[in-house]
């Protein structure tokens, strides 16, 4: 099927690309259907792009990549909705990302994750209790002088070194 999204124009997409938020993504409660975009050149960031609005799309990332430890409990709840399993190999928890003023901040929600059931191809955004967690996780804030980064953790993800699992 074809879809156009306001970043991209117009893609091609199979059917069984499409995930279906078995909840929705707070603040966007009408969007129920999303794909993810991968660009080779911007790995290992994608595009969560909503089907129903080709103006809406979420930065993404595996959160395991720019926080090593990130393994937050998910609720056997979400886990059952999902159709998925704790250790289940399909299952992703991705990180929407903010570009903050500066061109050089890059934060992740890491309190508010999408989990996605790659295999069933279903999605939910949960939102964790645990305060270990941030809402705004610092993962690149380089200089506009000399384009380091000042986050060693995240020196991967900027130099794009760090292979997309998605």
């Amino acid at each position: 099927m074809k879809i156009f999204t306001k970043r991209l124009g117009e893609i091609t997409v199979d059917a069984d690309q499409i995930i279906e938020m078995k909840a929705p993504i707070l603040g966007f409660e009408q969007l129920k259907r999303f794909v993810i975009l991968t660009e080779e050149s911007n790995k290992p960031f994608s595009w969560f792009q909503s089907i129903e609005n080709e103006a809406i799309a979420f930065l993404i990332v595996n959160a395991e990549l720019i926080k090593a430890d990130y393994n937050p409990d998910i609720p056997k709840k979400d886990l059952d909705l999902l159709e998925g399993e704790e250790n289940d190999q399909g299952i992703f928890k991705v990180a929407i990302l903010t570009l903050r003023r500066s061109p050089f901040a890059v934060t992740a929600n890491l309190r508010a994750p999408i989990v996605i059931n790659l295999n069933k191809r279903l999605a939910k955004q949960i939102v964790l209790e645990d305060d270990d967690y941030p809402i705004r996780y610092t993962i690149y804030e380089g200089s506009a002088e000399t384009g380091e980064n000042k986050d060693n953790e995240a020196a991967g993800i900027a130099g794009n070194k760090v292979p997309s699992p998605l």
